[in-house]
């Protein structure tokens, strides 16, 4: 049994399916690699936002890629998938509708390629969708989806949850009506 894997990028190629045509397939998941190893050059070398859209842009590397990816999915689209099983013409409809968000990276140094770091800050409210049946009500559902984004916002920049709320609550004592109080967001906030 041959597989080929392919599907959204972020998903680190999550769609699977057995395929005949295999080197269709591997391609895009070659090419897509191509540039996620330079992204991963980038990052090593702690580039900028400015000097990652240079990389980018350079002959031969994102923006070259990104082209010759363009050009296959139009002719794949072109032909209606034709050849494609099932789960890879899922995919490639998929990379089609996603490709003028994917292109923003040409744009802007600060795009990541991949979303999959949000994705798995969000996995543990995903999996608590659940539990938020029993909640109650309207306003609770909106003060529990708040807390998490504030303990979610914390973990990320590895910042003590515990410590982050204990100084929030002394500072909100103290916080006059109508002040804006953006400092006192997990990233702003010194304690």
């Amino acid at each position: 049994m041959i597989y080929a894997v392919f599907g959204d990028w972020s998903e680190g190629w999550s769609v699977v399916e057995e395929v005949g045509e295999v080197d269709e397939a591997m391609w895009f998941v070659d090419e897509f690699g191509r540039m996620f190893a330079i992204e991963h050059y980038c990052a090593t070398r702690g580039l900028t936002g400015e000097a990652r859209l240079v990389e980018r842009l350079k002959p031969g590397n994102t923006a070259g890629i990104m082209k010759r990816i363009e050009e296959r999915l139009e002719t794949f689209r072109n032909s209606d998938f034709a050849g494609s099983g099932q789960m890879l013409k899922k995919a490639l409809k998929y990379a089609v509708g996603e490709w003028p968000a994917v292109k923003r990276i040409l744009e802007c140094g600060e795009v990541e390629l991949s979303n999959n770091l949000s994705e798995q800050m969000m996995r543990r409210i995903k999996m608590n969708l659940k539990n938020a049946c029993n909640i109650g009500s309207e306003i609770s559902a909106k003060h529990n989806a708040f807390m998490f984004s504030v303990i979610e916002s914390c973990k990320m920049i590895k910042r003590n949850v515990e410590d982050y709320l204990k100084a929030l609550f002394r500072r909100l004592r103290t916080a006059k009506e109508g002040e804006d109080l953006t400092c006192c967001l997990p990233c702003y906030m010194s304690f």
